[in-house]
């Protein structure tokens, strides 16, 4: 509703909007204000993002001059701190081919995510290598990984440095498709050093415990199915990723190791052949320091494998998915909001986050639970 604002009035008028958002259903109440300067704001929408741990209000110019985010103050009603260094601001479309983000994380920090899906990212900004789609995983531990290398052991060779597949990895893939190396490692050198791999191995030697006793070509015993809470699914951090590869074993290079989203994490282990083990690790999926166990360069395997034994059947994992989260995200100094665009403003959000929008002399509010 738009009314007309007394000279007397002007400078102290607040109207208020709530909008309030409880699980996967949410209303709200739309109206837009207007300043004597010609700046008017529209709520379009407000959601959750993640796991439920951030929120997102998207806003739209309606007046007839252009907007700042330098202009608009942000507010926590509910402690009265002023949030405005903490909040994120971006277009609408980030993400997409004509605005694309840092990773799938600045996506998602900033405002841009619309869920698990295709989005354009460029890592090393405006001005260095062309922009390329990815696959991101929006919702999972916390959200904002992108996915690198879909492996298939029994078919391609994962130890591959170079891209595999004409196009991105996808989770539709049936067939191994990676990134280059190239590529990985600028992803993990830009943010948290993080591989999260989900591994799929049933196995063509042990049934039920027994060595050398499956005979079905399947395979018998499951040792991974790609469950997320346990050893099916191995984080790794590297201390310096440019020293390993997809291809071979990196002696002497640092890593941390998990189990599961609720592992927790070893001290710095360093790779290297100990106990009678015929390699240290490598590639971007190990459990410790040699390659004998959940190690993705067991070379007398042929592939990434659970368990490492040159002497029976070959007996490599069936399928790895490769994510990494990279390039936390970087706040943009201003942009400008023509009449007619829209605005997406982030915030980390956990319960019930009410937020007051200032421009001027007015003010704006929202409420929202995550």
């Amino acid at each position: 509703m738009k009314k007309a604002i007394s000279p007397i009035i002007s400078i102290i008028i607040l109207l208020l909007i709530t909008i309030t958002i409880a699980g996967a259903g949410y209303s709200y109440l739309s109206v837009y204000w207007t300043s004597i300067t010609g700046k008017e704001i529209q709520v379009l929408d407000a959601s959750c993002m993640g796991t439920g741990d951030r929120g997102k209000v998207v806003i739209s110019s309606m007046g007839t001059n252009s907007i700042s985010t330098d202009e608009i103050t942000v507010i926590n009603t509910q402690t009265g701190e002023d949030i405005t260094s903490g909040v994120a601001w971006s277009n609408n479309d980030l993400g997409a081919e004509s605005n694309p983000g840092l990773s799938c994380l600045d996506i998602l920090e900033n405002g841009g995510s619309t869920g698990d899906g295709i989005y354009w990212i460029d890592p090393d900004g405006a001005g260095g290598d062309d922009p390329f789609q990815v696959y991101c995983d929006m919702t999972t531990d916390g959200g904002g990984w992108t996915l690198v290398f879909m492996c298939f052991p029994y078919g391609a060779s994962c130890y591959n440095n170079n891209q595999i597949g004409n196009s991105f990895p996808s989770l539709d893939d049936t067939d191994t498709t990676k990134f280059s190396d190239g590529v990985i490692k600028t992803l993990l050198n830009n943010g948290e050093k993080i591989t999260r791999t989900q591994w799929w191995h049933k196995s063509k030697s042990y049934e039920n415990g027994v060595r050398d006793a499956c005979t079905d070509p399947d395979g018998c015993d499951v040792w991974a199915s790609g469950d997320l809470d346990d050893r099916d699914t191995q984080w790794n951090i590297f201390e310096d990723p440019t020293q390993w590869s997809s291809s071979g074993s990196s002696a002497g290079e640092r890593f941390k190791r998990k189990w599961g989203s609720d592992g927790e994490w070893t001290d710095w282990m360093t790779s290297g052949s100990i106990g009678g083990c015929s390699s240290p690790v490598g590639g971007w999926s190990n459990y410790y320091e040699q390659s004998c166990t959940q190690s993705w360069f067991a070379g007398c395997e042929g592939g990434p494998a659970i368990n490492h034994q040159c002497a029976s059947v070959v007996d490599r994992a069936d399928k790895l998915i490769v994510w990494i989260r990279s390039s936390e995200s970087v706040s943009v100094p201003e942009i400008m909001v023509q009449p007619g665009e829209t605005l997406v403003m982030a915030h980390a959000c956990s319960g019930v986050c009410s937020y007051r929008l200032i421009l001027g002399s007015m003010a704006k509010e929202t409420m929202l639970e995550c």
